[in-house]
């Protein structure tokens, strides 16, 4: 009775530890050997996150959908925000003297006017300052009115800034090449006036002007040579510019200069030449007239008609 007993409760025991161990191998719940050690654990933790933040620096940066547009113009936004706190930070200075500025500001209110002869009154208060900044915006003022404001250029010829009588110089030059067909004359007698001024121009201006006579000599080749001819007979005109003109001599004729009267000749056997060209030119209109006519009287003799003068 007593054997019966043992071995029915060791029957139980066995059957109990055969579920529980069952139960153990199909449960979620992990089984541990040994219990946790808190400290070992938080250490274990902050390494996994460390390494995963490690991994996401160095993984490439994954962009949503239309990402690129808007973080961009995000990313320049804020630029342009730390760049304009910059600007602020920055004082725009004025390049002119309280005094240069009301010369200014009078040239362009008198600018702005369109008045040439306000124009004039500023820029003779202009010419005697040192500025070559604020003499080179009258130079440009002075400019767009072309033929009309070329004698108040040559103000700023003889100025000892390079600069300004460099743009003195190129606004001549174009409001000479703007000049009509029938400005010619007056072209050829403005040139001259300005190489026979002595230390008027400088080397620059000096090659621009002469180009100019060059560009007049393929309109009218008897004018530039004309006047390039005057000029180096002419005693104010120094050895430099006479050396320049010399060349835009040769570009017009294509003959090298030697003597005035080898010029004088030139001259002479092209207007020559001209006045034979215009002599045939006659000829041939009047012949082309009379052959006009004489096509006239015929064509009225075929249709019958009787000539005006007959006797009825």
């Amino acid at each position: 009775m007593k054997k019966s007993a043992i071995v029915v409760v060791l029957s139980v025991l066995v059957v109990v530890l055969a579920i529980w161990a069952v139960s153990g191998l199909f449960s979620n719940r992990p089984v541990r050997e040994h219990a946790p050690n808190p400290v070992v654990e938080r250490n274990a933790g902050s390494k996994l996150i460390a390494e995963e933040k490690l991994h996401k620096r160095n993984e490439p940066r994954r962009k949503n959908v239309g990402e690129d547009s808007v973080g961009k113009k995000s990313r320049q936004r804020g630029e342009g925000a730390k760049t304009g706190v910059k600007r602020l930070r920055v004082k725009v200075e004025d390049p002119y003297t309280p005094e240069e500025r009301k010369l200014a500001d009078k040239l362009q209110d008198a600018s702005d006017d369109n008045d040439l002869d306000k124009i004039r009154k500023s820029v003779e208060e202009i010419v005697a300052q040192k500025n070559p900044e604020l003499k080179q915006e009258a130079i440009s003022t002075l400019g767009f009115f072309g033929k009309a404001a070329l004698t108040d250029l040559m103000a700023f010829l003889k100025d000892p800034n390079l600069e300004v009588v460099d743009a003195a110089a190129d606004a001549i030059s174009r409001a000479l090449q703007e000049l009509d067909e029938d400005d010619k004359a007056f072209k050829a007698e403005f040139i001259t006036t300005l190489l026979s001024i002595k230390g008027l121009c400088n080397k620059d201006a000096v090659e621009g002007f002469a180009g100019q006579l060059e560009s007049l000599g393929s309109d009218d080749e008897m004018l530039a040579v004309q006047t390039i001819v005057n000029l180096l007979e002419a005693n104010s005109v120094e050895d430099a510019v006479k050396t320049r003109l010399k060349e835009a001599y040769e570009f017009v004729t294509s003959e090298e200069y030697t003597t005035f009267e080898a010029a004088e000749k030139w001259y002479n056997d092209k207007t020559a030449e001209k006045q034979g060209e215009m002599r045939d030119e006659l000829e041939e209109a009047a012949e082309a007239a009379e052959d006009g006519s004489d096509s006239d009287e015929k064509a009225g003799e075929d249709n019958g008609d009787e000539p005006a003068d007959s006797e009825n």
